[in-house]
Formats: structure tokens, C-alpha cells, sequence
């Protein structure tokens, strides 16, 4: 056997359990969810509370998914690695989950399999150290000695905490664990992403203070913090226990759902026009995750001209429309999946303190690939109700067709939104739908024109510029602004196949509007 010292280095340089491969994962949490098993092993993981146990079954009731695998996550948030797990097993005599396991460990950790088998008295001198401190980051693989605890946990013993005996192996065909492959791929995201303490949290926005809260929605509450010292955005995703009924207890673990969504999302794709996140925590009464702060709102606040901001100039709105078709062509190009981003609109383009525009709200993201099933739909539909559907095309509202051009028409929306400062949706206005709108106003305008082909399209140009721009927006520059009308049209068109690429898209934004104002 292993010296204690070299077993204690091994330790150190062991992988963290979000870095375990998803099958073992799967496999794992469906041997703990029979018969309530993680409640009898939770007791005995050091750093998880009752706070956390509670939030386990609130996980498993509302049917969010798989209890041991929330467990695991909230474990692995605390910074701790493949091997406490496999020494956490060893204590509770689970020598399945241990064999499971047994490739994910150095071969000099299997020692403690022979002495579970054996029945080795609770003396033997193992004492294998687990973490019991909170880790910077839970992605970081290898980590100082500093870093990691030094609370000896015992030899395995053939109860825990308490409770009954637990056998060496479990039957396959009793499993009966709702685990999913959804709950294990949250795993994914959190990988390269730090995790936070919710007490952290909670001194960066003075106990979630009222004065600090910035956007409230049905996802949750987003608060402004200093942490670290950056400032950050803080959204607290709500979790209401109290909502006892069935279809509201399914919103909420969809909600959730999406969140974690957007955390792997934008942990995994890096890009100048992707909003970034700083971190995410798992450890309180609700899921958090954190992002930059963005000092100038969404795209909607601006052309709002809410909370009395100057309006957008026309040499602004064409960095920002740019900008925004480069994350989005990002997405759609940098695999060989592209990523539908799913709900594309200017309260979703988020603005920093330069008036860079960063895409957020990642909850409904889609791989395009392959055609989603109608349980995806119904949710993307049902979440764009809650909203407008101005930003849906019609071959989707009609048809349930999700493809990347949904994302480019949504996007032409928003170009439209820009050019002329009107909202998407409004129900005085005839027709209601903004692209409605411009089209019978580029029909009508066009049956009224005359005289040669070349000033018949100045003329067009000149009466559009005058009846549909924004007013708000200071300056005569009528060529960005036939840009984004022009361009916005042709993304917004009713055939899909008709809708241009994003790499055309970037092409016809590049107007030579840089400088500064």
C-alpha cells in the first residue's frame, strides 16, 4: 500500500468530479438515486449542508431531474475531486460505485476496494484527505496543497450516517434513477468556469439590497455588484418551493433549465460579442450565475432612451449592428453544428461601458443541425409569447421549422428596430408587426414613384429616410441608415431560403462609420 504522504500528493493532482466522463456520471447517480441513496452519503460530504440536501429534493420534486446529480454538482462547485468521491464511497461500503469509478483513479487508490470487500475494522490506518475548502475555481485541476483540506476521513465502514447497511453491488434492474443526460452536461459548462460562494455573492450586492437590482424578469432577479473588484451583474434565478401546483412547479425547472443552458453556453463559446461570465454558484438557497456588468443596458433601453440616456447616433447603431452580426455569425460558424441562438432581439444585445454590443440571454439556444422536437418548440414558442412574437418568422410560428435562419430574421427585427427607433410589436400601429410595417410602406412608396430606374431609387430612399427614421436619432447620415433598413429587410424576408448568411450579413454592415463621435 501507498504511503499516506504519496497518497495525500495523488490526491493533490486528481482531476475534479465535474471532469468525470458523463457515462460514469450517469451511471453513478443512478445507483445513488434508488431508494433516496444519496441522503445517506450527503451527511458524510464534507462542505454540504441541510441547506443543500433540502435543495436536492426541491431538485428531484419539482422534476428538474436526477437528486444525486444536483448533489454531485453542488460537491463539485466546493472544489472537490474524483478521488473524496471515490474515497467517499469507500467509507460507505458502495464498492459498485467504487468499480464504476475504478479507471477514473490511480491504481494505488484501489486498495480501498480490498478493504471494503474485506470487511477492514474502522482502525486501519487509511486516511485518505479530502478538500473542505472552497476553491477560486472549480475548474482547476491542479491545486496547491494550501488549497485543499487536511480533515481525515475514516476507514470504510459498513453504515452511513446511520443509517441501514449498504450492499456491494445493486441490482441493474432495480434501477429506477430519472438521471438524464441533461443534468451530467451541466458538468460541461462549469468546467473552465470559476465557481463563487453565494456568501461572495451576497457581500457584492449588499445581501441581494433592492437599491442594487438592475432587470427583474420570470427567470429571476439581476442585481449589481462589486466582486473581486469588478463590477458584475448577479442574476438570482428564482426557485419558488412554495408553488405547489404542477404546471408552475414545470415552469420553474424550466426556467432553471435554460439558465443552466446559458451557463454552458457561454462558458464554452468565447467571442468580443458574446456577453462574458464570470462565474456561477450552487452552494445557497438559489442557483446564481454572475456576468460582466454591461454600463449602458441592452440594445432597448438605448433606442428607448429610457432612465433619460442620450439617444444613439447613427455612427453608434452601425458599430453595434455590425458587432452584433459578428457574435452571431460566430455562432452559427465556428462548429460544425451551428448554434441557433433562439431569441435574438435588442433587449437581448446588451451594451458595455464603450457601447460594445455583447449577446446575452443564452436560456434558448438550439444546436441547428437537426430538426428539434416539438417539446423544444412548444418551449421556444411559449417563452417568445411571454414577450413578443414580432422576432419569430413565420415558417416557425406556422410550421415549427427551427433552423438558423431563424436567428437572421429576428435579427433583421432588429436592424429594422434601429433604423427607424419602433418597437417590434406594438398594438396601435397598423399593421401591429414591424416588418408588416416597413414592407407595405416600401410597397406603397414604390407604387407612388416615378421617372428613371436610377432616381426612381433615390427618390425611394429619400421618402422612406423621411417617413420611417428614427426621429430621436441626431445627424443626416441617410446611408447608414438605408443600411440597416435595407439590410434589415433583406434578413427579414418571408422565405427563408431568400434570407442571407450572416457572412453576408457582416459584408453589408461594414460601412465606414468607425470614428468616434
Amino acid at each position: 500500500m501507498a504511503e499516506a504522504a504519496e497518497l495525500e500528493e495523488l490526491r493533490l493532482q486528481s482531476p475534479l468530479i465535474h471532469e468525470l466522463r458523463q457515462e460514469v456520471l450517469i451511471s453513478l447517480c443512478e445507483i445513488l438515486d434508488v431508494g433516496d441513496l444519496w441522503t445517506e452519503i450527503a451527511p458524510i460530504m464534507p462542505g454540504i449542508k441541510s441547506i443543500d440536501v433540502d435543495g436536492c429534493r426541491k431538485h428531484s420534486d419539482q422534476g428538474q431531474g436526477s437528486p444525486s446529480a444536483f448533489l454531485l454538482r453542488i460537491w463539485a462547485s466546493k472544489g472537490f475531486c474524483i478521488v473524496d468521491l471515490y474515497n467517499l464511497f469507500a467509507m460507505s461500503r458502495l464498492v459498485r460505485c467504487m468499480q464504476l469509478m475504478r479507471n477514473e483513479v490511480d491504481s494505488r487508490f484501489h486498495f480501498l476496494e480490498e478493504y471494503c470487500t474485506a470487511n477492514t475494522p474502522r482502525s486501519a490506518d487509511v486516511h485518505i484527505r479530502p478538500q473542505s475548502s472552497i476553491l477560486a475555481t472549480a475548474g482547476t485541476s491542479h491545486t496547491p496543497s494550501s488549497a485543499r483540506g487536511h480533515a481525515p476521513i475514516q476507514t470504510p465502514t459498513s453504515k452511513v450516517g446511520g443509517g441501514s447497511t449498504i450492499l456491494s453491488s445493486t441490482n441493474p434492474s432495480a434501477i429506477q434513477g430519472n438521471v438524464t443526460k441533461d443534468d451530467v452536461s451541466m458538468f460541461a459548462g462549469m468546467k473552465n468556469t470559476p465557481s463563487v460562494t453565494y456568501a461572495e455573492l451576497m457581500e457584492a450586492t449588499d445581501d441581494f439590497d433592492a437599491t442594487h437590482i438592475i432587470g427583474k424578469g420570470g427567470y429571476g432577479v439581476v442585481y449589481r455588484g462589486m466582486w473581486k473588484q469588478l463590477e458584475v451583474a448577479v442574476k438570482r434565478l428564482s426557485v419558488n418551493s412554495r408553488r405547489s401546483n404542477g404546471d408552475a412547479q414545470r415552469e420553474e425547472a424550466e426556467r432553471l433549465k435554460q439558465s443552466l443552458q446559458e451557463l454552458n453556453i457561454l462558458a464554452m463559446f468565447r467571442h468580443d460579442n458574446i456577453l462574458p461570465v464570470y462565474g456561477y454558484s450552487l452552494d445557497g438557497p438559489e442557483p446564481c450565475l454572475v456576468y460582466q456588468f454591461m454600463a449602458n443596458g441592452s440594445l432597448d433601453d438605448r433606442l428607448q432612451c429610457r432612465k433619460a440616456a442620450p439617444p444613439l447616433s447613427w455612427k453608434q447603431k452601425a458599430r453595434i449592428a455590425k458587432g452584433s452580426a459578428m457574435g452571431l455569425l460566430f455562432l452559427h460558424e465556428i462548429s460544425r453544428v451551428p448554434l441557433i441562438h433562439g431569441d435574438v432581439k435588442t433587449a437581448n444585445i446588451l451594451l458595455d461601458k464603450h457601447l460594445e454590443p455583447k449577446l446575452g440571454d443564452f436560456g434558448l439556444s438550439r444546436e441547428g443541425a437537426s430538426e428539434a422536437d416539438i417539446d423544444e418548440k412548444t418551449v421556444l414558442i411559449a417563452s417568445h409569447i411571454k414577450g413578443t412574437l414580432a422576432y419569430l418568422p413565420p415558417e416557425f410560428v406556422q410550421s415549427k421549422i427551427l433552423t438558423i435562419k431563424l436567428d437572421v430574421y429576428a435579427f433583421g427585427v432588429v436592424l429594422l428596430e434601429m433604423a427607424s427607433g419602433l418597437r417590434a410589436y406594438l398594438d396601435s400601429r397598423r399593421p401591429t408587426s414591424l416588418v408588416d410595417f416597413a414592407v407595405d410602406l416600401e410597397k406603397k412608396t414604390r407604387s407612388q414613384m416615378g421617372g428613371g430606374e436610377e432616381t426612381k431609387e433615390v427618390k425611394i430612399k429619400k421618402k422612406i429616410w423621411d417617413e420611417a427614421k428614427d426621429k430621436r436619432t441626431p445627424g443626416d447620415e441617410i446611408d447608414v441608415f438605408w443600411t440597416l433598413w435595407s439590410t434589415g429587410m433583406k434578413c427579414a424576408h418571408q422565405d427563408r431560403f431568400k434570407r442571407p448568411k450572416f457572412t453576408d450579413i457582416v459584408d453589408d454592415l461594414k460601412m465606414d462609420y468607425w470614428g468616434s463621435d
